[in-house]
């Protein structure tokens, strides 16, 4: 049985779509614990090393373009005749952000790819705390992005 509260589905659907969410979160951040461990095994100053260290800054490329498109999904999910332009334009920098780190040698690109999930975790969880995305989703999105962080500084300081 489930209820519907400002638009956020409770009971049991809830309880299902936040471990499919944790899952699905576990097994995207793989990639980047393993692209780390391994970056910090061979130094980061190793010709294997530099293909990870590219693969990792192009994987959080992706994943930065994905967080983006939550909030167009949130945009284009309400019912509103003219679409919300300010969260469309600024869901772009999170893309912005981490094309541009591929582009950037390390260590730097790493301290870019921090700001670029701190800031989109830190407006996740406002949008979570002001009712445009279930609270639940905060606890998640707080967590990935902590450990994602803390991976990203790991590897920027085994780069330096």
């Amino acid at each position: 049985m489930t209820n519907e509260i400002n638009g956020a589905i409770t009971g049991s659907a809830e309880n299902s779509n936040q471990k499919l969410v944790w899952i699905i979160v576990i097994i995207g951040a793989l990639p980047v614990i393993v692209f780390t461990v391994t970056i910090v095994l061979f130094g980061g100053q190793s010709s294997i090393s530099d293909s990870l260290i590219d693969a990792y800054k192009v994987y959080s490329a992706i994943v930065l373009s994905f967080l983006g498109g939550i909030h167009w999904g949130i945009v284009l999910g309400a019912e509103n005749e003219r679409p919300a332009s300010k969260p469309l334009i600024m869901s772009l920098l999170a893309p912005l952000i981490g094309w541009s780190a591929v582009f950037i040698a390390e260590p730097l690109c790493f301290a870019l790819l921090i700001v670029g999930f701190a800031g989109q975790g830190a407006w996740d969880n406002f949008s979570a705390h002001n009712g445009n995305l279930p609270l639940w989703f905060s606890k998640i999105r707080l967590t990935l992005t902590l450990v994602v962080i803390l991976l990203l500084a790991i590897t920027m300081y085994v780069t330096a």
